[in-house]
């Protein structure tokens, strides 16, 4: 029931129409509660300042090496899997795991808010129905967010969130399936890049310029200490925007050993 907080709700324009057929293809998961999820993650948000008082936004950096292969594509699958395998990533209920009964509270959306959103989600039931598209995850969601409601009415949201994490379905038994989970949130780390592009795009991992690596490393075969002295300076994650990556090669007596992805993404 958690995953009814921080799925993705795709909002469609116009007062009564709905969406397509192909508008839904990819996953009822998709176009759940994207109100709610930002109202909860703008608030809890004041929990991310520094000593200073400046705000921080909720991405994550990261970084991940792994061994050196001829197929730089092949290498990150493999490092996405081992990672994935080890639960090194982060989960949209983790959020209210880690969050205070007091900051939790003072994140609750408006009753009236998930009645409403509880509605749209009855009247996207009857879409789906009536487009011939399965509708058992759509109704079973549904069912969560009335009983999330009857929960918040009976004892509160913080109880019903709670309750809801509990009781939250099996946790994700493939990448794909994560990411569906973790829809906007992201998964703060590598799963969140999907693949290599020559340019710079969400998503994907990027290699490093020759000019870059001068730059940083005054070589183009950087070691794992150069690179260790990047990344505490703050050097490499600067070259990252969120849902970026970039990656480099890492060199021992001029032989390629490992590569390294650096990235930022999650909200």
């Amino acid at each position: 029931m958690a995953r009814v907080f921080f799925a993705r709700f795709r909002v469609f324009r116009g007062s009564n129409k709905i969406m397509n057929s192909l508008y839904f293809r990819k996953s009822v998961l998709e176009i759940r509660f994207r109100e709610v999820y930002l109202r909860f993650r703008c608030q809890s948000r004041e929990r991310a300042f520094n000593q200073h008082g400046e705000a921080h936004m909720a991405a994550t950096g990261w970084l991940y090496s792994c061994t050196y292969t001829h197929d730089v594509n092949f290498s990150l699958q493999q490092l996405r899997q081992a990672v994935f395998d080890r639960r090194e990533f982060t989960l949209p209920g983790d959020l209210i795991a880690r969050t205070d009964d007091a900051t939790l509270a003072k994140a609750a959306p408006r009753t009236n808010d998930l009645q409403k959103l509880l509605k749209i989600s009855q009247e996207l039931d009857q879409a789906l129905s009536g487009l011939g598209l399965d509708t058992v995850d759509s109704e079973q969601q549904t069912r969560d967010v009335r009983r999330l409601l009857e929960q918040v009415d009976k004892k509160g949201f913080v109880f019903a969130a709670r309750e809801a994490l509990e009781s939250s379905s099996t946790p994700p038994a493939t990448i794909d399936e994560l990411l569906a989970q973790c829809a906007a949130a992201g998964t703060h780390s590598i799963l969140d890049i999907q693949h290599i592009s020559p340019t710079p795009q969400s998503g994907a991992a990027t290699s490093l310029s020759d000019e870059q690596l001068q730059t940083l490393f005054g070589t183009t075969q950087p070691t794992r200490a150069m690179i260790q002295s990047a990344e505490q300076s703050g050097k490499l994650h600067e070259l990252c925007e969120r849902w970026h990556a970039v990656y480099l090669t890492v060199y021992e007596e001029g032989e390629p050993v490992e590569y390294v992805f650096v990235g930022v993404s999650g909200d």
